[in-house]
Parts: C-alpha cells; structure tokens; sequence
C-alpha cells in the first residue's frame, strides 16, 4: 500500500509540474500576441495622425 501512495504522489508531482509548465508557455505566448497587439495599434494610430496632418 505504501509503495501505491509513492507511485500516486510522483505522479501527482510530475502533472503538477506540467501543468505549470503548460501555463507558463501560454502566458509567454500572450504577452507575445499582446505586445504585437500592442505595436500594430501604435502603428496604426501614427499612420492616422500622419494622414491627418496633411
């Protein structure tokens, strides 16, 4: 029965620490896609105040 309780806690520990690394990767993955958000906005208001200018 012991050895059971190892076996379910070293699993238990590894879905842990994938499940954490899955979350890392995709909070990586939206500061990337929000950041870009964030550039193409920027360029886009510049562009229309440049056009606006003229």
């Amino acid at each position: 029965m012991g050895m059971l309780l190892d076996i379910v806690g070293g699993l238990s520990i590894c879905v842990s620490t994938l499940w954490d690394l899955q979350e890392m990767r995709f909070s990586a993955i939206f500061d990337d896609v929000s950041s870009v958000a964030m550039a193409v906005i920027m360029a886009a208001v510049s562009c229309f105040i440049a056009t606006r200018r003229l």
